[in-house]
């Protein structure tokens, strides 16, 4: 009699370690699933502007906060897509995206 408790007890402990492993394959499986849903964009662009004359340490720290202040809402940095200049200034046209909102 014995000796059927324990090999029920290690049938048992056999059955839980299978379930265990079979949970865990599914959750992986589950994490790792690739989105079907492609990710649609909305772009927009800023505009950085320096003039002759201007402070620049002081303007840096004005485009590191516009750049901050949107990254807060999402937008994350695409790169410089115009560039005018002149001999009195110089204009940067900076895009912008984020992930539309599904509704």
């Amino acid at each position: 009699m014995k000796q059927l408790e324990t090999a029920l007890k290690n049938h048992q402990n056999k059955l839980w370690l299978v379930a265990l492993a079979i949970l865990g394959v599914l959750v992986v499986n589950l994490a790792a699933a690739p989105n079907d849903t492609p990710i649609e964009w909305e772009h927009k662009t800023i505009i950085f502007k320096v003039e002759v004359g201007n402070n620049l340490p002081k303007l840096r720290k004005e485009f590191e906060d516009t750049l901050n202040r949107e990254s807060k809402q999402g937008w994350e940095f695409i790169g410089r897509c115009a560039h005018l200049s002149s001999s009195k200034f110089g204009i940067d046209y900076i895009v912008l995206r984020r992930p539309r909102p599904v509704y």
